[in-house]
């Protein structure tokens, strides 16, 4: 099992001018870090990040944490979408195998990776439980879902796209962008992505229009969110000791 981290989100920094992955959770605790140790610790050595302008600096940052990890950088300068899509696309030689997927300001519960890595079929996070995402106030995708048909996302996207018609869905429900891929489910979403990038250019299509069907992990109301600003930052720190 690997693991890629996109740092490569349309605003990959927070108001102060730092990487959002950088912020801290606690003293000498970053999102970035607290991502690094829960992998490694869950056996998951092998782990690429692709970011932007900031990459010079995540490098030395992930050198001085001296966790037993085989990292490898992808740089994302010079694109002109910045949508991750194209963030695969530059680390499409790492893609091969069995994969862990998520951003590099996922703020999550280690049961939620266990949960991942015991799914026995390529899958992403989504919550059974959880109300309504404009009802929460540590949630912060913009709405992101998962729509479901036969027990199999076959669709996932936000409130910002074009909404499909949600009867030809069995449901949907909240979703979040933490996946595990097995390597045939992860080479499929890699052919059309290839194909865009190469042939296309950055059309600025999301990766989840070329997602193939994956299986829904409930996590129901774990702790597994993306933070973009200082005020979600403490909120999710409230919640982590809440946890504790």
């Amino acid at each position: 099992m690997k693991a890629l981290i996109l740092n490569c989100s349309v605003n990959p920094i927070d108001i102060n001018g730092h990487p959002k992955c950088l912020m801290e959770l606690s003293t000498g605790e970053t999102i970035l870090s607290r991502q690094l140790h829960l992998l490694c610790g869950a056996g998951v050595r092998r782990i690429a990040i692709v970011s932007d302008s900031f990459s010079s600096e995540i490098s030395s940052y992930c050198g001085s944490l001296n966790l037993p990890l085989e990292l490898s950088f992808f740089d994302y300068r010079g694109a002109y979408y910045r949508h991750y899509i194209y963030g695969m696309f530059c680390a499409r030689k790492f893609l091969v195998g069995n994969m862990l997927l998520l951003h590099s300001n996922l703020v999550f519960e280690i049961e939620v990776l266990n949960r991942l890595l015991a799914c026995k079929t390529s899958c992403m996070t989504v919550s059974t439980t959880a109300p309504a995402r404009e009802e929460l106030n540590w949630v912060y995708l913009d709405g992101f879902r998962a729509y479901l048909k036969e027990g199999q996302i076959v669709r996932a996207d936000n409130k910002s796209s074009a909404k499909p018609l949600e009867k030809e869905y069995d449901s949907i429900m909240p979703a979040w962008r933490f996946y595990r891929l097995r390597a045939e489910d992860l080479q499929k979403w890699m052919l059309p992505i290839n194909r865009f990038c190469n042939h296309l250019g950055l059309t600025g299509i999301q990766a989840e229009e070329v997602l193939p069907p994956v299986s829904p992990v409930d996590i129901g109301n774990l702790l597994c969110t993306e933070v973009d600003n200082p005020k979600q930052l403490e909120d999710v720190i409230q919640r982590l000791n809440g946890a504790d």
